[in-house]
């Protein structure tokens, strides 16, 4: 998951409609609180006034660092000539964290930054570390073609110097939302974070639009012109295959959406079925796909494998397993689905939650009772003083998130959190191992 932000000004654009003051803190303090989206990369990319030279800076460092370098102080020098920027916080997938794998990318014509990962495309006789400057390198070959071909969760955002132009393009899988100003546009992956900028910066949308906030719509392309003399953007349809991969109601992981009946013959024949939940040790990470592997020595043969939705909840977890001490953890999931791969037999996996051996034998089949359920919000989950509490109420009491940190907790780490004293905030399990027992000993 990354994120991208930025604006993008008409030629008859006026000063006083999005001051240049404005426009700087829409990037500054965008970029700052758009890290949540990505920390392993930051970079902005700009032009002059004519709209035939760019400019890009980045570095591989979390924005809040970037920010204090000379590299963003060029462009914070060179905002008032360019008609549009466009900034991106990385979140690395495919391609390690470096300097050459930071968005935005320049190749010909074209200046882009995506969101998103693909699971298959087409690369044009030039390789890169990463997908997403293929994308790039493509478009400049072969134009808008090129995306027809590419399979996966995505969300692109490119000028185009022969036009003059900037495009927004995306499919199911990764969010857009864009708000008109007059003479002008501002946009971002995050819907709440784009609105938060707008009253940040005071910036006054343009009633004149029926919608002047909105989310794009997934597989179109949405082009808007620089000499337009308003903004009125040209959509037309472009088709993004989405990805093999297929996001669960849960929100918290992905599953293989494909129909392989050889595959479910062989799980049948293991003795396993869908919908039942499979205890399994890890014994793998795929950063690049922010995926974990893992076995069950009663099922030979058979990978188990979880897939996170967010990065963020990647690292987060394999933190957790690798501070910890007994390397033999028990985990738990759910059997989603399963596909072949290359002959090997995939069991996808959802839901994944440690063992918790003090709930051992309170649910079906010796599985803790917070896990034999399929609806996350009518699930129960430890409430002050230990009293069970439906996840529903726990989320309308927290918003979910540490009382500390205001990080977001995972359903799964509840367990491992303890109340404050008054039951009315709930302190995450990084906050209580990092911070001193003395310093917060007040709160619980």
């Amino acid at each position: 998951m990354c994120g991208i932000l930025g604006f993008f000004l008409l030629n008859n654009f006026k000063p006083t409609k999005f001051p240049l003051l404005d426009r700087k803190k829409f990037i500054h303090l965008g970029l700052y609180i758009d890290i949540i989206r990505g920390e392993d990369g930051t970079g902005v990319g700009i032009s002059n006034t004519n709209f035939n030279k760019f400019m890009v800076e980045k570095r591989d460092l979390p924005s809040f660092i970037f920010l204090e370098t000379k590299s963003f102080d060029n462009i914070d020098r060179n905002l008032l000539d360019s008609p549009f920027a466009i900034a991106h916080n990385r979140a690395a997938t495919r391609g390690k964290k470096a300097y050459e794998n930071t968005h935005p990318f320049i190749h010909g014509n074209i200046l882009l930054a995506h969101n998103g990962t693909l699971s298959s495309y087409i690369t044009t006789g030039k390789n890169f570390d990463t997908d997403s400057e293929t994308i790039c390198y493509g478009i400049s070959k072969q134009g808008i073609s090129y995306l027809k071909g590419i399979t996966g969760p995505t969300s692109l955002v490119w000028a185009d110097k022969s036009d003059k132009s900037i495009n927004f393009c995306r499919n199911e899988g990764r969010p857009m939302h864009i708000a008109y100003g007059e003479g002008f546009l501002v946009y971002a992956s995050d819907e709440d974070i784009l609105d938060f900028l707008i009253r940040k910066c005071d910036i006054e949308l343009d009633n004149s639009h029926k919608y002047n906030f909105f989310s794009t719509k997934e597989n179109y392309l949405i082009k808007f012109y620089h000499e337009e003399e308003k903004i009125k953007p040209k959509v037309s349809k472009l088709k993004i295959k989405e990805s093999s991969f297929y996001q669960s109601k849960n929100k918290y992981s992905y599953y293989y959406n494909e129909k392989d009946n050889n595959a479910k013959k062989r799980l049948e024949k293991a003795g396993l079925k869908y919908d039942q939940y499979v205890k399994f040790h890890i014994n793998g990470f795929d950063g690049n796909q922010c995926c974990v592997f893992g076995n069950n020595k009663d099922y030979p043969g058979i990978i188990f494998k979880h897939t996170f939705v967010t990065h963020e909840n990647y690292k987060k977890f394999n933190k957790e397993y690798r501070r910890s001490k007994d390397k033999n953890v028990e985990y738990i999931g759910k059997l989603t689905y399963s596909v072949v791969k290359n002959g090997v037999l995939y069991a996808i996996l959802t839901n994944i939650s440690k063992v918790n051996e003090a709930n051992k034998n309170n649910g079906k089949d010796n599985l803790p009772a917070i896990l034999t359920t399929n609806r996350t919000e009518d699930r129960e989950v430890p409430g002050p003083n230990g009293t069970p509490m439906p996840y529903k109420k726990f989320l309308a009491l927290t918003r979910g998130r540490c009382g500390l940190c205001d990080n977001f907790i995972m359903y799964s780490d509840v367990a491992d959190c303890e109340w404050t004293r008054d039951g009315q905030a709930i302190v995450c399990p990084e906050c209580l191992e990092e911070l001193d027992k003395e310093e917060i000993r007040e709160f619980l």
